[in-house]
């Protein structure tokens, strides 16, 4: 989950209940948590104004390499919005308790389960969820994708409508 490093200095070892899709938006204690419904390896990345969430599914070891090819559209909004009051945010295991991520006996475990946690800054204000799904840059590779957004910016790209033809014009009468 992601979550402010405030709820990740506190965290209990409890699971969150799972969203019914890829992720969603909950709360602990009045902050914004995003939980994914996997616990698949995954990644927080600022980018471009927005935060990624990235899931490696299969493959995927050259995540770097691959951000260049992210789509722009495709992306759809889902509920929920993340607030971010500045400073840093923690992409973690829940299963582990903040004393767990604290204790050097724990951490070997830990990065070999789940990962060590990922730290990153947000810049303070709201931001809005919206999902791509899988996405499949290369062969072998496969990854699900998420997005937190300025949640006043512009909504997820759609893609582009056909313009309606035009019906033809009637010839007119001379007088």
């Amino acid at each position: 989950m992601l979550a402010p490093a405030s709820v990740f200095d506190t965290w209990k070892s409890r699971q969150p209940a799972a969203p019914k899709t890829l992720v969603g938006i909950a709360r602990s204690g009045g902050k914004p948590i995003a939980i994914f419904h996997d616990p698949e390896t995954s990644y927080a990345i600022p980018h471009a104004g927005s935060v990624l969430l990235i899931q490696a599914i299969y493959g995927g070891d050259k995540l770097d390499k691959q951000l260049g090819k992210l789509p722009d559209e495709g992306w759809k909004r889902l509920a929920g919005t993340y607030r971010s009051d500045g400073g840093e945010h923690v992409l973690f295991d829940a299963m582990y308790s903040a004393s767990n991520y604290q204790d050097e006996n724990w951490l070997e475990e830990i990065e070999d389960e789940a990962g060590l946690p990922v730290r990153i800054k947000i810049p303070a204000g709201d931001y809005a969820l919206e999902e791509y799904g899988a996405w499949a840059p290369v062969t072998k590779t496969d990854y699900s994708l998420v997005r937190l957004v300025p949640a006043g910016g512009a909504p997820a790209k759609k893609p582009a409508k056909k313009p309606a033809k035009k019906p033809a014009k009637k010839p007119g009468r001379k007088r």
